[in-house]
């Protein structure tokens, strides 16, 4: 009798565990033909992406939005990034976005553009003069990233001074310090400052003379107190 009584037991629940998978590769089935992937809309005007559409995952509801964007990011190192988005029910709408152009190289006789992060871009023509950042070494290549501390510092100090300033260029002062062209005004900072707060300062200094109708030849902002000059 114990016997039966198992017997039952396990076919019920062997009947139960053949239901649920059952029921779990039917949903799975039609998740996969109602959510499959049927068209692939690439954006972002004149930017060309190659894609082999035969390795993406076909589901969109489990598309590995993030990992296949560093896969794709790592490919083509001059994107700055790329916004996949899934409209449901069959399409993916993946957006490259390009780097764009802040400041130019300068190194010998090779000038190049560089974006916001140190790297370099094919050279095209831009709407406006862009700030060079002038310092010896090697030739660059396009793609290359240039982390060379000087070069950084630099393109933070272009990305938060307010560009009406115009700064025109940007060099190696010493191995502690830059020199920052802004115009008339030459002005010397520390290469390790922190360049947020120093092109705060820097504005406001130069909006305060600016005012009062004359700006300084030398601003020197080595110190705890900046040194003002007048020619």
């Amino acid at each position: 009798m114990y016997e039966k009584f198992f017997v039952r037991k396990f076919g019920r629940i062997a009947t139960w565990i053949v239901f649920v998978v059952g029921v779990g590769v039917l949903v799975s089935f039609v998740l996969n033909r109602m959510l499959d992937i049927r068209s692939i809309e690439v954006t972002g005007g004149d930017v060309l992406l190659s894609i082999d559409e035969k390795e993406l995952p076909k589901n969109l509801l489990f598309f590995p939005s993030e990992k296949v964007r560093e896969k794709l990011l790592s490919e083509h190192p001059l994107l700055r990034d790329i916004r996949i988005t899934k409209k449901f029910p069959h399409t993916l709408v993946i957006e490259p976005l390009i780097r764009e152009a802040v400041a130019r190289l300068a190194r010998e006789s090779q000038t190049v553009p560089i974006d916001s992060d140190g790297v370099v871009i094919p050279d095209v023509e831009s709407p406006r003069v862009l700030p060079r950042i002038i310092q010896p070494g090697d030739a660059v290549h396009v793609g290359q990233k240039i982390t060379d501390r000087m070069v950084q510092q630099s393109l933070l100090l272009i990305r938060h001074l307010d560009v009406r300033w115009g700064i025109v260029s940007i060099e190696k002062r010493d191995d502690a310090s830059i020199t920052a062209y802004i115009g008339k005004t030459n002005t010397i900072i520390t290469q390790d400052a922190d360049m947020v707060s120093t092109a705060a300062t820097l504005q406001t200094l130069l909006e305060g003379f600016r005012i009062k109708g004359t700006l300084p030849s030398v601003v020197d902002l080595r110190f705890d107190k900046p040194i003002v000059t007048f020619n």
